[in-house]
């Protein structure tokens, strides 16, 4: 899945916390989710848009299901709003195998663009129209929706709270990694089950998030009624130290991982487990990591009740494991389907009971107006997924509000008759519902709020079959064109495995997916071969010729790192490869020497199976060294530009080979991936020349542009 708000970041550099709280930051009690100050349901967001910030634009590629081009302004009670609306269904892919379909609706549109009408294909980014006038102000009405059968799929249950007796998905899993620990669960002073300090006397939930390098933890603990409360204000930044020479504790957790993990592995648990198990808190695929890691301990500081910390090592059984995929509730992700009535108004005793301030069982208007304006219970209700009839069926108006019209607690000043007819009138000019066969059944929709789904799936990189496709360029200036089909068939076998390279080893993060495409495209001559051309005939390095997503080539240091890295079995028999035998030698890249391969593994595995293409990728990314350090994340997180792309190309490559297209590979992929404005035609642009100047960055910070290329931008 990819997918970012309706408007355009202003500030490509901004970080998307920053650029969903200021374009979409929690508002009036009148615009919020899912329920206004009357206790009616409300089943989106009303965004406000004023001056350059009034293009609307899809959320995710999809295909448009409706379109109502009528720009009528309509007139009530002296409050005027645009009827014209579009409806997108979005069909994508969050984990293997696991494809989702939801719907995007935005209303009040003053402008919709010029053949955007039903069956029409919309992409990411695409202009959709402009923010028309909602209740006299700049706004739209956003809605994202799903039916029952998709809900399930994407949150990976249908009850109000996950099944904490058993470890969340595997074949759904991005963004933070998550723990439940039990009560009794023991905590010590140190990374070391010797001092214990503390024995939770209640269940815990702790959080591991990896951001820019580093990782932190955080702590949840249930206050009652579904309602959780974090353990700190800020979460503690994981602290380390790499070896017993480290005389302070590092704070690069995650750029260090492969370092760090690495000192844990034993002679029957390989690195590359151990490297997992870090990364997600257990094994996801036994196939491709067979070690037991039972024997590791995985330990992390992390807040506890009454400003306490503790280390707790949260590789048993008794703690499970979840990540971001699974949406836990203790971060507030709860389903709300328990309202008995047909009505609009919101009557989920359990809703109510968290807006119930002084606890006395009733639902004034104003004690709603003060428990709705109130930050904390605005965000805590942000994240609840929703069940009840949508707003906007025709056939439903009638059923859906005539709880207006009688007086209540919430509704203290119900309307007259009269009324009530020009407010039937005003909901009927602008319902569609019932003209839309592909949306959910009309009574039971199911509801996100729009900037919590965006914010939450900005962490999924799983690309889909068609968005990866989508990421190949259909013009290059040397390789020709690619059809869509084309592309499509190119990366059907290899999208899956790719995907988890990305999630294990860059962590969830399209700028270094981008990155990594860049250098993919041409060492696979995109995705047309896992094989190097010519097989290393001509050069040195022989039957160690370059194999996988990132061309893995020489026998040592790199093929020779890989097995020690996978503890991959020795070799019995042949080799693939007659050029390998059991008394043959190789070059290493490093030293010049020669060296005998025999009895490690054949490198054809990395040829021939994907996972090896994928592991073998991620292990050369995140193992190469450079300026004292390693990982090329390190680089990838740089800002996005010619310079920060030539110096990966020269970490990967070594030298010039293919740098040119490897920079026109990066501005078409910057275009789909990333946030800029989208892009048709072409472009000329300027790149470093592959030199002394641009391998001496980031030390040497006037780089020169002195390179002219061309990007072709089509992507349809």
């Amino acid at each position: 899945m990819i997918i970012s708000p309706l408007i355009l970041k202003p500030n490509t550099n901004q970080s998307d916390d920053d650029w969903i709280n200021t374009l979409m930051p929690v508002g009036t009690i009148a615009d919020e989710y899912p329920v206004l100050d009357t206790l009616a349901w409300h089943g989106g967001y009303n965004q406000v848009a004023n001056g350059n910030d009034n293009v609307v634009r899809a959320i995710a590629d999809g295909k448009v299901i409706y379109a109502k081009k009528d720009f009528e302004l309509i007139d009530y009670e002296g409050s005027k709003s645009h009827k014209a609306c579009v409806v997108i269904e979005h069909e994508t892919e969050i984990g293997d195998n696991v494809k989702v379909k939801y719907f995007s609706i935005y209303m009040h549109l003053r402008q919709i663009e010029i053949g955007l009408d039903k069956g029409r294909k919309i992409y990411r980014k695409q202009k959709i129209g402009l923010v028309g006038q909602h209740q006299n102000e700049n706004k739209i009405h956003f809605e994202i929706v799903c039916d029952q059968a998709n809900l399930t799929k994407i949150i990976g249950r249908s009850t109000a709270e996950l099944n904490l007796g058993t470890n969340g998905r595997k074949d759904v899993v991005y963004g933070d990694i998550h723990f439940y620990l039990p009560s009794g669960t023991k905590f010590y002073k140190e990374a070391s089950a010797t001092n214990e300090i503390y024995t939770s006397n209640m269940a815990l939930y702790m959080c591991l998030s990896f951001k820019n390098g580093k990782a932190y933890t955080q702590t949840y603990k249930e206050l009652g009624k579904g309602i959780f409360q974090k353990q700190r204000t800020k979460p503690l930044l994981v602290k380390y130290k790499l070896n017993d020479k480290d005389k302070n504790e590092r704070e690069e957790y995650e750029y260090d991982l492969y370092k760090y993990s690495k000192k844990f592995a034993t002679a029957t648990v390989s690195h590359s487990a151990i490297f997992e198990l870090f990364r997600f808190g257990r094994i996801l695929n036994v196939a491709v990591e067979p070690s037991n890691v039972s024997t590791i301990s995985h330990w992390h500081k992390i807040p506890l009740p009454d400003n306490k910390e503790g280390f707790v090592n949260l590789n048993t059984d008794a703690i499970k494991k979840f990540s971001d995929g699974d949406f836990p509730h203790w971060v507030g992700w709860r389903l709300f389907n328990d309202d008995p009535t047909p009505d609009s108004q919101c009557n989920s005793p359990l809703l109510k009971a968290w807006l119930d301030g002084n606890k006395d069982g009733k639902s004034t208007n104003a004690d709603l107006k003060n428990m709705l304006g109130d930050a904390e219970v605005k965000f805590r209700l942000s994240r609840t997924i929703c069940q009840f009839p949508t707003e906007w069926s025709e056939s439903l108006v009638e059923t859906q509000y005539n709880w207006v019209t009688q007086k209540s607690d919430e509704n203290p000043n119900p309307m007259t008759t009269a009324d009530f007819t020009k407010f039937k009138k005003y909901i009927m000019d602008l319902s569609f519902w019932d003209k839309v066969s592909e949306l959910p059944v009309k009574d039971k929709v199911w509801h996100f709020h729009p900037r919590e789904f965006i914010r939450h799936f900005r962490k999924c990189t799983f690309l889909s079959n068609e968005e990866f496709a989508r990421c190949i360029p259909r013009k290059t200036q040397s390789k020709g064109s690619v059809s869509f089909n084309e592309a499509i068939n190119r990366v059907k076998n290899y999208y899956i495995f790719y995907n988890h390279f990305i999630n294990k080893y860059s962590c969830g993060s399209f700028k270094r997916y981008a990155h990594n495409l860049t250098q993919t495209f041409i060492e696979i001559d995109l995705f047309q071969t896992l094989t190097e051309y010519g097989k290393g005939r001509t050069n040195v390095y022989g039957a160690f010729y370059g194999r996988g997503f990132h061309q893995l080539t020489w026998a040592f240091p790199n093929y020779s790192g890989y097995g020690k890295f996978k503890a991959l079995p020795q070799h019995t028999g042949s080799y693939r490869d007659s050029r390998i035998t059991q008394t043959s030698v190789h070059k290493n890249a490093d030293t010049g020497e020669s060296e005998k391969w025999f009895p490690r593994f054949d490198p054809n595995i990395i040829e021939t199976d994907f996972n090896h293409a994928s592991e073998a990728s991620g292990y050369f990314w995140v193992s190469k060294s450079f300026r004292g350090t390693s990982n090329m994340n390190r680089v990838a997180d740089c800002h996005y530009d010619e310079i920060s792309i030539g110096f990966n190309c020269w970490l990967l490559n070594g030298g010039g080979n293919g740098y040119k297209e490897r920079q026109e590979y990066a501005k078409y992929l910057q275009n789909i991936l990333l946030d800029d404005e989208l892009k048709t035609g072409e472009e000329n642009y300027k790149y470093p020349a592959m030199g002394a100047e641009l391998q001496r960055w980031p030390l040497n910070i006037s780089v020169k542009l002195i390179k002219i290329g061309k990007v072709n931008y089509d992507f349809i």
